[in-house]
């Protein structure tokens, strides 16, 4: 072994041990969103058991018991995070018992093993293909709940589910070029290393992982609290006005462009006087005109996905979310209320 890849194994080995401990301070700190920490702790957990392999192979032969392992891990680590992604996404804070449905495909590799314990090429293609479902449909909810988040909290999604496609994908490269076992250390060993760095920089720097924090955010600003009411005053007012709500790529720089405010007295007058972030605030704006059209005679023949992009959203996900968030019914329910039966 060189000593560059000495290095590199005391690295990932470092990682393999923090991604351990990140996932106990998920599962065990009382976070508001406790169930959906709690799927991400197991998902970073069983990762950690999963990239552990490339380096346990360079101190000793691995007999077929830790292989298994690792793989059904693997297993179990992409549905944990596909229902973290859910949870968080969509603000289902309950446990579903279909929920456990996941867990079947590393119930049965575990009994396959269990009659056929050792390597199979055939079956790791399978675990392969397994996984990237999993990840498609994890990058399906992110793409589609963009509008549903504040821009900060969606970038740190958008980042651990970056991090876990880029470990899957360098075992998809090792699998298909049959890569020696020190790439795999460098890839994704030493990927969910950096991962596991991130999400403790997360949990350093904030109270609730993947929420704002209250605190003093503008003391240093010279936008006083007269000046933030008058501009925010303005800014409900042009956006109402002119409907730039419906605009659904509207953001701090195009509003800043639109109205010759700076993005951070945009974002500090909105944050003072409403409570909120610019997306949830715009969005505000968004469900109420759907509220209205889904309560008029006029919109009743028209889709749901129509009023939804019509309003502002880019995907129908994102407004079924928002709008039970903010009215307690799916649009379907709203509509109902107000439907008028033809006689």
């Amino acid at each position: 072994m060189t000593a560059s890849e000495y290095f590199i194994s005391v690295l990932c080995g470092a990682g393999v041990l923090l991604g351990m401990a990140v996932s106990g301070i998920l599962w065990f700190r009382p976070f508001p969103d406790r169930l959906s920490n709690r799927l991400l702790a197991t998902a970073v957990f069983c990762t950690s058991l999963r990239v552990a392999k490339p380096l346990l192979v360079l101190y000793a032969t691995l007999p077929p018991a830790v292989e298994f392992l690792g793989l059904a891990a693997g297993l179990l680590a992409q549905p944990a995070l596909l229902l973290f992604l859910q949870t968080r996404l969509e603000g289902a804070g309950k446990w579903k018992p279909a929920y456990a449905w996941h867990a079947l495909p590393a119930g049965l590799y575990t009994l396959w093993f269990l009659n056929h314990p050792a390597f199979s090429p055939a079956a790791y293609s399978l675990i392969l293909v397994h996984h990237f479902l999993y990840l498609g449909g994890s990058i399906y909810l992110v793409v589609s709940h963009r509008q549903a988040h504040p821009e900060k909290i969606y970038a740190g999604i958008v980042g651990v589910t970056a991090g876990f496609a880029l470990i899957l994908l360098s075992y998809l490269h090792a699998w298909l070029v049959e890569a020696p076992i020190g790439i795999m250390l460098k890839t994704a060993t030493l990927g969910f290393t950096v991962l596991v760095v991130l999400l403790l920089y997360v949990l350093a720097g904030k109270k609730f992982l993947f929420e704002e924090s209250p605190g003093p955010r503008y003391e240093r600003s010279r936008l006083r609290s007269g000046q933030s009411l008058a501009m925010y005053r303005t800014l409900e007012k042009e956006v109402q006005e002119k409907r730039w709500y419906l605009d659904a790529d509207l953001s701090l720089p195009k509003l800043a462009r639109l109205t010759g405010f700076s993005v951070r007295d945009i974002s500090q007058a909105i944050n003072e006087n409403a409570g909120t972030n610019l997306s949830d605030w715009l969005n505000g704006f968004r469900i109420a005109e759907a509220r209205r059209r889904l309560a008029d005679p006029a919109w009743q023949s028209a889709k749901i996905a129509a009023i939804a992009y019509d309003c502002g959203f880019n995907t129908l996900s994102s407004f079924n979310t928002v709008f039970k968030a903010k009215t307690a019914r799916t649009p379907s329910e709203y509509r109902a209320l107000y439907r008028v039966s033809p006689n």
